[in-house]
């Protein structure tokens, strides 16, 4: 018999994944278009960094999984690196937004690669456990299933309130028209 788990409690897991729909949402909307468009970096330099940081996301994958696995903790496995990650991914996703005035071009394109680098390094030893996590917690497919249900459904809602509300705030002198 496998011990069922509490819809509070796979309401609280499946809100974890609105962190990474929110990074998902900045990454895929609005990150190019900010700084081609309105810092006016070229669109082959923004590319760039962001190839940077893609690359170098799928170097730390491996390496958050592998050190959250070997963790021992009073608070488990997996805990340490959700909490630990939180701060530096709300501050590293906001500088990335926030660059300072006047930089060139090349120190425009420097910030991003610097920035969406962290970021998605935050985001890794944030989210790699936040998975293992949920996989530790059901016993069986079913649960499993469940659960993940609840992050999904969670991640397309993030996501749309999130992209929602800034492109209703961003935009709002455009809906007038």
């Amino acid at each position: 018999m496998t011990r069922r788990l509490s819809l509070p409690t796979m309401l609280a897991y499946g809100f974890g994944q609105v962190s990474e729909s929110v990074k998902n949402q900045g990454f895929n909307i609005f990150l190019l278009f900010y700084y081609n468009q309105v810092l006016h970096v070229s669109a082959t330099g923004t590319s760039l960094a962001l190839a940077i940081a893609l690359i170098f996301d799928a170097l730390t994958d491996p390496i958050a999984g592998s050190l959250s696995d070997k963790l021992k903790s009073r608070w488990g496995r997996r805990h340490p690196f959700i909490l630990a990650a939180a701060i530096p991914l709300a501050v590293t996703f906001y500088f990335l937004f926030n660059p300072p005035d006047g930089l060139t071009e090349f120190g425009y394109i420097l910030w991003l690669t610097v920035f969406a680098v962290l970021v998605r390094a935050s985001m890794t030893f944030y989210h790699v456990p936040h998975l293992a996590l949920g996989a530790e917690m059901a016993d069986s497919y079913e649960q499993r299933s469940t659960l993940y249900a609840f992050n999904t459904f969670f991640a397309f809602m993030g996501g749309r309130c999130v992209c929602t509300a800034l492109l209703s705030f961003l935009f709002s002198d455009y809906r007038r028209v």
